[in-house]
């Protein structure tokens, strides 16, 4: 396994803010409209805490990244946060409503930047040099897990820890992905990273911080089109569980419970999408499923109590 050139970082700002759903995804220049998202070209990527409003993010016309938000009264108009992106970035949000925005800058970097109240820092560089779009995942205040896949022939999982703003060194654990990973932490020290193996199954490793250890990986099975998305499960189901959703060959979305000691089946959850899905949970008992469809918008589909129907964004 070679070792991805990794370069040096800038120290990113700290901030903590209302908790949020994040929805990220990225476009073409010719996909921009009058009003609303740009139409987006790759995945979105989503993250939540527990209150506080709905964030939205896309790619512009001019390569930045734009966002809206929707406090339940509708979506505001898009504003940008600048920066140039490669497709879709990944999001964060802490257990103190901290949220912060990964992506993979035109260099190939990692960038990011922070929402403080309501205030973004200025975007910092993380250094590496990525070939996917990077997954996030927050223990909670001060600290978020990056997950990348490596460049050129290195085509496996890295990971970094950004704590109290301090990057740690980068880190590999192996394996070989076919597109961008997904994460999510259910509790302090405890995180899950899956992927789309080199089988186009599903395949999944656990850590934890009180041994210090990765757990082996292990294949739940599946034919997956696109990478995974990944959240905890909402408040009020089992602790250590969490919720893997994915494309499917056939375009629809399937989603799998999954805990340290096994893993449920696949339910089919429906829709068309052309990229992998994205996911957010709340500690209200939120799922939030978003994905890019082949006619070019972006669609969701809620759980509270039960699952909604697939609606398009605006």
């Amino acid at each position: 396994m070679r070792t991805p050139a990794w370069f040096p970082v800038r120290r990113a700002m700290a901030g903590t803010a209302g908790g949020v759903v994040l929805v990220v995804a990225a476009v073409t220049s010719s996909a921009a409209t009058a009003a609303g998202f740009p139409l987006p070209a790759g995945p979105p990527a989503a993250a939540a805490a527990a209150t506080g409003p709905t964030y939205v993010f896309s790619g512009g016309p001019d390569g930045a990244v734009y966002y809206e938000t929707n406090a339940g009264a509708g979506w505001s108009p898009a504003a940008s946060l600048g920066g140039r992106i490669q497709r879709a970035p990944g999001a964060a949000a802490g257990g103190n409503g901290s949220a912060e925005v990964f992506v993979r800058g035109i260099d190939n970097q990692l960038w990011s930047r922070r929402l403080v109240g309501t205030t973004w820092t200025p975007w910092a560089s993380g250094g590496g040099v990525l070939s996917s779009n990077p997954a996030a995942a927050a223990w909670g205040a001060g600290r978020d897990d990056v997950f990348v896949r490596g460049s050129g022939s290195d085509q496996s999982l890295w990971h970094r820890a950004l704590v109290n703003n301090v990057w740690g060194p980068w880190q590999p654990l192996g394996g070989r992905l076919l597109h961008s990973p997904g994460a999510a932490s259910w509790a302090p020290g405890q995180l899950s990273v899956f992927v789309q193996g080199s089988d186009n199954q599903l395949w999944g490793r656990f850590y934890t911080s009180t041994t210090n250890t990765w757990s082996a990986w292990t294949s739940y099975g599946g034919a997956l089109a696109y990478g995974p998305a990944v959240v905890s499960a909402p408040a009020g189901q089992e602790p250590g569980k969490v919720l893997v959703f994915v494309t499917g060959t056939d375009g629809a979305v399937y989603a799998k419970t999954i805990t340290t000691a096994g893993a449920g089946g696949w339910m089919p959850l429906g829709g068309t999408l052309n990229a992998g899905p994205a996911a957010s949970s709340t500690a209200k008992g939120h799922l939030r499923v978003v994905g890019a469809s082949a006619d070019g918008h972006l669609y969701e589909r809620v759980y509270f109590a039960g699952w909604g129907p697939w609606t398009r964004l605006p």
